[in-house]
Order: structure tokens, then C-alpha cells, then sequence
């Protein structure tokens, strides 16, 4: 299998202020809920990461002091923490919130915007946990928290905490504090590496449950330097990358680049986060978008990764879905099990999930299923035309319609892909034919039709590659017409590999045996404020293919010189080329692509630089 290589390149604007040892406070982000309804319950937290006690906490909004009202409270927490309670979300809590951290160093503050929206039917009752988030940039020996608010839903409720899927208990450096009724509070005294890891909280009552995550990475501190399979380059005055040349389960963690200068320091961090390979992955599927009642639905929950065998549950709010006579559940294969509810009413609305567990570990994924009242015309008119449209109708009703279809759009090389074709509305008996870019498709080894019952024709490849890309068509008939629906498959280059040392000469003979693959470049795009006088570093970096690799590039198709304001470098050991505008000026808008071939053949990716207005004088 072949190397992938990962790398970093940050292009970092230093700023002019002077860097100051004073203990002055700094506050995590906080965010509101962006599924918040009226008549919810929303809390947020404004928690010191650092900075000298005491602390003196203050609550605007709209720039304005914010005070105690029927709904709405402020507790503080501990020395490092103030929440803002909303008890009843209406109208008039819309607006800007901004907490005010001050104490004898200085002071900090955060904002964030609260937008209500009318809130719609569904079940009631049910737990709805606000999303969750650890500050990106914690160091060791900073204190972390996270809360754990339900803005929806009944008391009492249970609250669980667990740690990559282990429960958590309180021990000396972390606490689980119960806040009010609505809301738990996790504390981690001082972070270190072993605080790394993804964290959870369930909050369940008797009529369901919900459960939110967060992934927690802790900055170790430690200066990283040029290893095995790790290098670091400066590649000019204003830029260093980092590249690592196979990555594997110990490559996990936060990267941090620090730049720093006589005045001052700025740094920037990214996660890496490689995916264990025998955990499965469950593709997103959906509802159709327009169910009436009456119609018929169905949904695929198809594993695309990971190590069989399988078992899968499906639920409904959070609650075991049970079969009845219009719903069914039936494993399809050892990939796939399929949900179908024969004729859909008001009772079907609901959030459908369904779980597929391993010996290694779980996923799951969810999709909203909202049934709309029946569309049927009501027209005050005569008899005689009320019956001309009840016949009509009639004549319709019959001709299937099928539910539109879709693949996953993470789909690897050597993945598992399948498709359901639905007929949700019609008289049976239908008739299936598949098309791949306009020709009938054929069956083979990796490629596979199966009708699952009489309203459902499924497509199986067993192990997609790049002559798995196209344009993939369900064509349903019966006695009364026909309906047909389309859904374009794209396969990635794999992004999950194992590392195995093997010999240069060993590799060459493995490569000529197995072919030239050609290059596959990571996509790339324009960042950050595009304004005239600025310096833009674009990337073109090979993450697979055979090398050697010629790299050109061009500017709304004319090849870049290397001369004047923009300029191109080559580092061919690290699979890499740069193209640098040294300053942005009204000439440089345009589209650049980088294109890279070898003997296999070529690929290229296109980026689309617009400045803004500003401009320099």
C-alpha cells in the first residue's frame, strides 16, 4: 500500500504588540445553540483558561449591563466560571451576549449572538443537549471545562459522563458537578497529555435521551524536532512547513506553529486525527424530502469501513425502534441493514438513528424523518369538477416516484459503496434498470443489483476504485409510467493507511509489479483576507501516486514564469510545489491551477483568487 503523507503549511501574519508577562485573564469562547427554539432552555459559560484570581465577572448584552430577570439568572460557578441561565428563550432574548473577565493585570471578553427560531412540532418531552466545546488551544497545566446544558426537554434527568467510550468517574484532577436540574458541569483541575481524548455527556429522562461529544487535545509543550518520517523546513523568511511522510495511530495530536519576534510571538494549532481502521463507518443517508402521509419510505444504513461482523439497532428519539406492521427492519447483507416504513402518518415523525458496533467500536448516524399534511387540492368548486379531479388524481397516483439517492461523500478507495433505489409512491408491480453514465450497468465481481423487495432495487460495490466514478441511474416503470433518478459517485485517494518499513529496492519491485498510479494533489484554496499589498502562499502537495512528478503551473490557463510578483518552488523529495504572489495588487485576481503528471498520467486542481475592494494608495 502506498505512503500518504500529511502536511502543514501556516503563512503567519505577526502582529506589532509587545508580549507582556502579566497574568492577565483569557477567556474560552462560548456559542449559543444554533437549533435554539423558543420556549427552550440555553445557558452559557464563561470560563477563565488562565490568568490570576481574583476575577470580576460582567454580563452585557446588546453592549448594554446585563441584570438578574424572571428569566434570566447569573451564578458564578467557582473563581473561574459565570453562567448565563435563560430559563424560557423568547423574542426578546435575541441579541449580542458578551461576558467581561477583568482583574488587577487587565482584562478579556467574548461575544456571541443568540437567534431564536419559532419553534416546530416534533416529539416532546424528548432531551436535547447543547453542543459542547474544549477550548483549541490549551497547554498543559491550564484548567478545562465543559457544560453540559439540556436547552430542551423534561426533568428530571440522569446525566452520564464518558471518556472514548469508558464511563467517567470523579478522581483527583477531574469533577463532575451537577449545575441545576438542566445541566452538568465537567472540570479538569489541570490538563495533561493523558487529558487527551474524546469526551461525552448523555443526559437521559423517561422519554428518551441525547448525548453530545467532544474531542479534548492537550498541547504537550514540548518542541517537536525533525524524526523519523518528520521533517521541518523553512521554506523562506516568512514560512515553515511541516511535513510527515507516513502517518500512523502515534502521529494523533495538536500541532502548534510559534512564530515570534522581537516584539512579540503568534501561534496557530491543527489537529491530526488518523482513523483506526477496523472501526466502522456508516454512510449518511436521508429521508426523502417530501413525504405525504400515505406514502411509502425507506432508508439504507449501509457500513462503507471497517471489520464484519455487525450489529445493528436502530431508534427513533433516542428510543429502541420495535417492528409493527408498517415497519420493518431487515439486514440486507452483513453491510447493511435497511429500514422501511410501509405507509408514513403524523406518528412517523421523528429522528431515526441507527448504530453499527464492532469488536473495535461503533458509529452512528441519524436522519430527521417530517411527513407533511396530504397535498391533495381542496378547491371550493362545483360537484362536477370536484369528481373531474378526484379522477384525475386517480389517474396520477399510480405512476411510481422514486426518493432521490445519494453516496457518501467520503468515500476512499477500497470502501464499500452501495445506493438504494426507492419507490415511495405507485402501484406495484415496477421494473428496475440501472444505468452508469448512460449504459446499462453490468453486473460483475465487485459490482452487484438486488431487488430487497418490491418497492426497493439496491446497487453494491463491493470495493470502489477509480473506475468506480461516474453517473449512476434508477429507472423505475409500471403499467402507468415511469420515474428515474440519478447520483454522481466520486471515490477519494485512501487517507487511512498502515505504515510498513519495507526496502527501497523492495518498494521499486512492488511498483512495477503493481503499475504506475498517477498523482492524486490534496484540494486547495485561497485563505484568509485577500487584500492588495499582501503576500498568498498556495500549496500544491501530491498525496499519492508514483514518483517522479513534473509540477506546472497557470494562471486562467497561461503557464506562471517564474519572474515579477509571482513566482513558483519546487521541492520534488517532499512531493511539493509552492506558487508565491509576493503582493496582492489588482493583476493577481484569476484562476490558478497546479497540475502534476508522471507516467501514469495527470492531475490537476484549480483555485479561484478574488482581492476584496481595498487597496493601497
Amino acid at each position: 500500500m502506498k505512503n500518504t503523507f500529511a502536511i502543514t503549511t501556516l503563512l503567519l501574519l505577526v502582529n506589532s504588540n509587545v508580549f507582556s508577562d502579566s497574568a492577565e485573564p483569557q477567556i474560552k469562547t462560548f456559542h449559543f445553540s444554533n437549533v435554539l427554539q423558543l420556549g427552550m432552555r440555553e445557558s452559557v459559560q464563561c470560563t477563565v483558561m488562565s490568568g490570576d484570581p481574583p476575577f470580576e465577572f460582567s454580563w452585557l448584552k446588546d453592549g448594554r449591563p446585563l441584570v438578574d430577570l424572571r428569566d434570566v439568572s447569573i451564578r458564578k460557578s467557582d473563581d473561574f466560571m459565570s453562567t448565563l441561565v435563560i430559563t424560557k428563550v423568547n423574542a426578546d432574548s435575541n441579541g449580542n451576549y458578551t461576558c467581561r473577565v477583568s482583574n488587577s493585570a487587565g482584562y478579556d471578553e467574548k461575544s456571541a449572538v443568540l437567534s431564536a427560531k419559532v419553534k416546530s412540532s416534533g416529539e416532546q418531552g424528548v432531551p436535547k443537549i447543547n453542543p459542547f466545546h474544549f477550548s483549541g488551544e490549551l497547554d498543559v497545566g491550564m484548567r478545562a471545562s465543559v457544560q453540559c446544558a439540556v436547552i430542551y426537554g423534561d426533568p428530571p434527568f440522569e446525566f452520564s459522563w464518558s471518556k472514548d467510550g469508558h464511563k467517567l468517574m470523579d478522581v483527583r484532577s477531574v469533577s463532575i458537578r451537577p449545575f441545576d436540574d438542566f445541566t452538568s458541569t465537567l472540570v479538569i483541575a489541570k490538563v495533561d497529555a493523558d487529558s487527551n481524548g474524546n469526551y461525552s455527556c448523555k443526559a437521559a429522562n423517561s422519554k428518551g435521551f441525547d448525548e453530545k461529544s467532544a474531542l479534548l487535545l492537550v498541547k504537550d509543550g514540548h518542541n517537536l524536532v525533525d524524526a523519523s518520517g518528520v521533517s521541518i523546513g523553512k521554506f523562506d523568511d516568512f514560512t515553515s512547513n511541516l511535513v510527515i511522510s507516513k502517518v500512523d495511530a502515534d502521529s494523533n495530536g495538536n500541532y502548534t506553529c510559534r512564530v515570534s519576534n522581537s516584539k512579540g510571538f503568534d501561534e496557530k494549532s491543527a489537529e491530526l486525527y488518523v482513523k483506526d481502521e477496523g472501526i466502522p463507518k456508516i454512510g449518511p443517508f436521508h429521508f426523502h424530502g417530501e413525504l405525504v402521509v400515505g406514502m411509502r419510505t425507506s432508508v439504507l444504513c449501509a457500513v462503507i469501513f471497517g471489520d464484519p461482523p455487525f450489529d445493528f439497532t436502530w431508534l427513533k428519539d433516542g428510543q429502541k425502534l420495535s417492528e409493527t406492521r408498517s415497519i420493518s427492519v431487515k439486514t440486507i447483507d452483513d453491510f447493511t441493514s435497511n429500514l422501511a416504513i410501509s405507509k408514513v402518518d403524523a406518528n412517523s415523525n421523528g429522528n431515526y438513528t441507527c448504530r453499527a458496533s464492532n469488536s473495535k467500536g461503533f458509529d452512528e448516524k441519524s436522519a430527521l424523518l417530517s411527513v407533511k399534511a396530504d397535498r391533495l387540492i381542496r378547491m371550493k368548486i362545483f360537484a362536477s369538477a370536484a369528481v373531474l379531479l378526484i379522477v384525475l388524481n386517480g389517474v396520477f397516483a399510480d405512476a411510481p416516484k422514486l426518493s432521490p439517492m445519494h453516496f457518501p461523500n467520503e468515500l476512499d478507495v477500497g470502501m464499500r459503496a452501495s445506493v438504494h433505489c426507492i419507490v415511495i409512491q405507485g402501484d406495484p408491480p415496477f421494473q428496475f434498470s440501472w444505468l452508469k453514465d448512460g449504459q446499462p450497468l453490468m453486473e460483475k465481481s465487485s459490482v452487484s443489483v438486488r431487488k430487497t423487495d418490491d418497492f426497493t432495487s439496491n446497487m453494491v460495490i463491493a470495493k470502489v476504485d477509480a473506475g468506480s466514478n461516474g453517473n449512476y441511474t434508477c429507472t423505475v416503470t409500471n403499467s402507468n409510467g415511469s420515474d428515474l433518478k440519478s447520483v454522481v459517485l466520486s471515490v477519494k485517494a485512501m487517507t487511512s493507511i498502515k505504515s510498513t518499513a519495507v526496502l527501497l529496492f523492495i518498494f521499486s519491485i512492488f511498483t512495477k509489479a503493481a503499475g504506475v498510479q498517477k498523482p492524486e494533489i490534496r484540494p486547495f484554496h485561497f485563505t484568509g483576507e485577500l487584500l492588495a499589498g499582501k503576500r498568498i502562499i498556495l500549496v500544491c502537495f501530491v498525496m499519492d501516486g508514483d514518483p517522479p512528478f513534473q509540477y506546472r503551473w497557470y494562471k486562467d490557463g497561461i503557464e506562471v514564469g517564474t519572474s515579477g510578483n509571482v513566482h513558483t518552488r519546487t521541492y520534488a523529495e517532499d512531493h511539493i510545489s509552492y506558487l508565491i504572489i509576493s503582493q496582492l495588487d489588482s493583476e493577481s485576481n484569476g484562476n490558478y491551477t497546479c497540475r502534476v503528471s508522471n507516467t501514469a498520467g495527470m492531475n490537476e486542481h484549480s483555485a479561484l483568487l478574488l482581492m476584496k475592494g481595498r487597496m493601497y494608495l
